[in-house]
């Protein structure tokens, strides 16, 4: 979903499966049943409208002013990409876990710069369920 519309992914590997760990779809569900829009074709973050919420906006109208009230100052959508590596690298996943669940097809741009099917391998879930906990309070490290 780019700019309000739904599109091809960029690569075949953006089009794999998602990891989703059940905390952040527990999370997700909690968010839904709050939501005006709460039926099952809705955006869980739709707009006022119904509609996809354009991400400028969703950016500007709510990340950005949580993040500099966080005091992370200001931040865009690559900087989650960035803090997920980072993450990830914190729970030591393993390089290749990493630029699978990174969806990069290059190990040098997950290395250097900064997918993969859900049951595969225990260690992506692991890895990727590290993360979520942490953000979501959950982790005791």
């Amino acid at each position: 979903m780019v700019a309000g519309r739904a599109d091809e992914t960029k690569t075949e590997a953006s089009a794999k499966p998602l990891l989703l760990d059940p905390n952040l779809a527990t999370a997700l569900l909690d968010c839904r049943r709050e939501a005006t829009y709460a039926g099952e074709s809705d955006f869980v973050f739709a707009a006022d409208s119904g509609s996809a919420r354009w991400q400028g906006m969703f950016l500007e109208d709510y990340i950005q002013p949580a993040a500099v009230k966080a005091g992370i100052g200001n931040v865009g959508w690559h900087t989650f990409r960035h803090s997920y590596r980072a993450w990830l690298k914190r729970f030591a996943a393993p390089a290749e876990i990493q630029k699978e669940l990174m969806r990069h097809s290059n190990l040098k741009t997950t290395l250097e710069i900064y997918g993969i099917e859900p049951d595969v391998a225990p260690a992506h879930r692991e890895a990727n369920s590290g993360v979520v906990r942490a953000l979501l309070g959950k982790d005791s490290n």
